[in-house]
């Protein structure tokens, strides 16, 4: 709910809501969001505020005006797994490559002065 108030509050604030919105997108980077997950989402928090609030506060304008913002917070959300999730995944393993300690890997140690003394003397 925190979120979503924030949102709302940032609607005259374009790019800050774009910059909340891509950081939800990043917490949320690793759910599968498909659009019709996003739409049953979508309704539910709908039907929730509804029952929550009343005909009186929850008009339809403010029924549209929430399901918009949801459609957009879902579609950046696909918008984030789709460009950065195999960046981020790149980098992870890349990061676990670099960090691998002497014995931990498959990396086979090619470059070892005894491995070729030994060689020698054994022949």
């Amino acid at each position: 709910a925190l979120s979503v108030a924030l949102i709302v509050s940032k609607l005259r604030e374009p790019e800050d809501l774009k910059l909340i919105v891509e950081q939800l997108g990043f917490q949320h980077i690793t759910t599968d969001v498909t659009i019709p997950r996003i739409e049953v989402f979508r309704d539910a928090l709908l039907e929730l505020f509804s029952g929550e609030l009343g005909d009186d506060v929850f008009t339809m304008d403010v029924r549209v005006s929430l399901a918009r913002i949801f459609n957009y917070m879902g579609g950046s959300f696909i918008y984030v797994r789709n460009n950065y999730w195999s960046r981020l995944q790149l980098i992870q393993q890349c990061w676990s490559l670099a960090n691998r300690h002497e014995g931990d890997g498959e990396v086979e140690d090619d470059i070892n002065p005894d491995s070729s003394n030994e060689k020698s003397e054994k022949s």
